[in-house]
Order: C-alpha cells, then sequence, then structure tokens
C-alpha cells in the first residue's frame, strides 16, 4: 500500500511538470527540423534532393530553386543534402516584408512581433502571419522536402506556392502572383496542425 502512494504521488506531482515542458516547447522561438546542420561537403556524389508541392516534385540540382523561382531570384530558398536528410535555407516575410521567420539548414527561428503563431515537430513546421494566415508549411521526408508557402519582396510583391484542394499524383501544384491589393484570401494555404500551438503543440489537423 505504501508503494502504491507513494507512485500515486509522483504521477500526480509529474503532470504540472509534463503541462508547463508542453507550454515551453510550445511557445520556442527556435528550434530543429530533422537533420538541421552543415550540408554535405565531402566531394562526393550523393544525388540531389528533391522538392515537392502537391502533384509536383522537382529534382534540386543547383540552378532548380532558380528554376521554380524566377520571380524572385534573391528569395533566399535552398534546397540542398545534409548528413541526415535534406535541408532546407528560406526567410518568410509577410505582405509588408517584414521577416516573420528564418529558416537556415533547418534550424529555424521565428520572430513574434509579426508571428501570430506557429506549430511544430521534428519534421514538420508551420508559420502564421499576423493575419493568421499560414504562410509557411514544411515536411521534411528521407528523400525531400514537402513545401507550401509564401515569398515576398519588400515592394509589396509575392506569390503563393500550394497544393490544389484535392491533391493527386498528377494534380501539379498552383502558382498564385500576390500583392497588397489582392492577397487572394479564397485560396490560402490550409493549416496541418490545429491552434492554439500551447494548447495543441504537435498536433496535426484530423
Amino acid at each position: 500500500m505504501q508503494v502504491s502512494i507513494i507512485v500515486g504521488v509522483v504521477a500526480v506531482g509529474g503532470f504540472p511538470v509534463y503541462q508547463r515542458w508542453r507550454t515551453e516547447q510550445a511557445v520556442a522561438v527556435e528550434g530543429d527540423l530533422i537533420g538541421a546542420g552543415p550540408a554535405v561537403n565531402d566531394g562526393k556524389q550523393h544525388g540531389f534532393p528533391m522538392l515537392q508541392v502537391g502533384g509536383t516534385t522537382w529534382v534540386m540540382t543547383p540552378d532548380g530553386v532558380a528554376d521554380i523561382f524566377p520571380f524572385f531570384r534573391d528569395s533566399g530558398v535552398r534546397i540542398e543534402w545534409g548528413y541526415k536528410g535534406p535541408l532546407l535555407t528560406t526567410p518568410v516575410r509577410d505582405r509588408n516584408g517584414n521577416l516573420l521567420a528564418e529558416i537556415t539548414r533547418n534550424h529555424w527561428r521565428i520572430y513574434p512581433l509579426y508571428c501570430a503563431d506557429k506549430n511544430y515537430r521534428k519534421d514538420a513546421l508551420e508559420i502564421k502571419d499576423s493575419a493568421g494566415h499560414v504562410v509557411l508549411q514544411v515536411r521534411i521526408l528521407p528523400d525531400r522536402i514537402r513545401l507550401q508557402g509564401e515569398w515576398w519582396d519588400t515592394q509589396g510583391n509575392g506569390i503563393r506556392l500550394l497544393s490544389p484542394p484535392n491533391p493527386t499524383p498528377s494534380a501539379g501544384s498552383i502558382v498564385i502572383p500576390l500583392n497588397r491589393q489582392n492577397q487572394h484570401i479564397e485560396s490560402l494555404i490550409q493549416p496541418m496542425f490545429e491552434y492554439p500551438s500551447k494548447d495543441h503543440w504537435q498536433e496535426f489537423v484530423h
């Protein structure tokens, strides 16, 4: 009986600690996706990582990103191989050019002044702007990065790259030009996580 009482006290006492830890993780302003770290640079052939949006998959040759993002050649988007899988580097800006977040070889950092919320786990990250719209959605897979997002310049022009409403292997992807006057809110990226993140950390939409 005495042992049972002690175990019960430890279990009850540990629950607030776990909840506090979850809250701390949910509000973190930076973290690492799988494989965060340096790119492979050993002079050997490792093939090329892939980028997937909807039913479209691109092989990321050295000029691959420039081919996909010709709209903003200085967009900062980069896909490369890391020692544990593909790596993503990209800035995330809102329609006014404010920096919401930065991802550098799978290490992410958000700036709460312009970021309404975000949710994440080791293989996925999603970021919302101050209007509550999803502006970046990333999944890290062993051989590819699954990506949707918005990329804006500092002049108020942007693009939204997203999957069709019911993506299939042949559905392709959608590219929508954006500007401050027309942000096409009828075609927003749908959240993959539940919100608010402080109550639903790591929980995918069912």
